[in-house]
């Protein structure tokens, strides 16, 4: 964006301040849209996971009039140059490489706390969409122990060697039966596409001393997976896979919520969810 004496020109990663334009004049008490995109840039920029790497600047300076104005309360972080000064393409590149790596973990970000605190955020991280229009990429993550943080977090999340495992297992599984798996849908574990249906599957590590606090998660998760991040879809499935049996009790509620589900027996899977996978013609 070029400041209005087009002395400078800054990339930013900003915000929409038409959405923002539109959303401040429903909430109460009232705000101004700019008071709604400064609000909302800091948020965003506190949960951005910490990397030493990043070193735009917070603000930027555009000049006056409405939408400078704006632009300039919805900015998150910014690079700024001068127009006279002596640029290296490779330079502009490496801040453009950047700033799409901080657009995504905003995005990523933006749309976990979306779940974990609704109200936190005013604004949608993204244009509500039946599915993701990207290509699907079905890439497990290391078999190794990982801890998922950003800033705020109240507890990171840990993704464990059986975790992994199972993604990788039934996604492979699925795959040899017809379905696309994609494991690029954040913040749902594992998706699986068919004759133009989708299901979004919930992987979760089961505590032997307290599986039942697991399978609310998993249920809670997948309804508001559904909710917000597939609104306006009618054909999803849900589907939870764990790495041992539920309980007959616990069976029966996920059936009665109409949530297929599958788990790890033997080498291999059993359950509703692996007879759906094996036998599905896509219907």
């Amino acid at each position: 964006m070029f400041h209005r004496n087009r002395q400078s020109v800054s990339l930013s990663l900003n915000q929409g301040v038409t959405d923002a334009g539109r959303r401040a004049k429903t909430l109460v008490p009232r705000i101004s849209s700019t008071g709604l995109l400064r609000a909302e840039a800091y948020s965003i920029f506190e949960v951005l996971p910490d990397s030493d790497s990043i070193s735009f600047s917070r603000s930027i300076e555009l000049g006056s009039g409405r939408l400078a104005n704006s632009y300039a309360a919805g900015n998150i972080a910014a690079q700024t140059w001068t127009i006279s000064a002596s640029l290296q393409e490779s330079d502009i590149r490496a801040s453009l490489e950047a700033m799409l790596s901080l657009y995504d973990a905003a995005v990523e970000a933006k749309e976990q706390y979306l779940l974990l605190e609704p109200g936190r955020f005013q604004l949608r991280a993204r244009e509500p969409r039946t599915r993701d229009n990207s290509a699907p990429i079905f890439a497990p993550k290391s078999s190794d122990d990982y801890v998922v943080a950003a800033k705020s977090y109240v507890e990171p999340q840990v993704r464990t060697r059986v975790h992994e495992a199972l993604v990788l297992e039934f996604g492979t599984l699925a795959a040899s039966h017809g379905f696309t798996p994609a494991t690029n849908r954040h913040p749902i574990d594992l998706t699986l596409e068919k004759g133009g249906r989708e299901t979004l599957v919930e992987v979760k590590v089961l505590d032997p001393s307290h599986p039942a606090g697991g399978i609310r998660e998993s249920i809670g998760q997948l309804y508001e997976y559904r909710k917000f991040l597939r609104p306006n879809s009618s054909h999803v499935g849900l589907m939870v896979l764990y790495n041992v049996q539920p309980a007959g009790a616990h069976l029966e509620l996920l059936n009665d919520l109409h949530i297929s589900v599958a788990w790890r027996e033997g080498g291999g899977f059993d359950g509703p969810g692996t007879r759906f996978v094996v036998n599905s013609g896509g219907s």
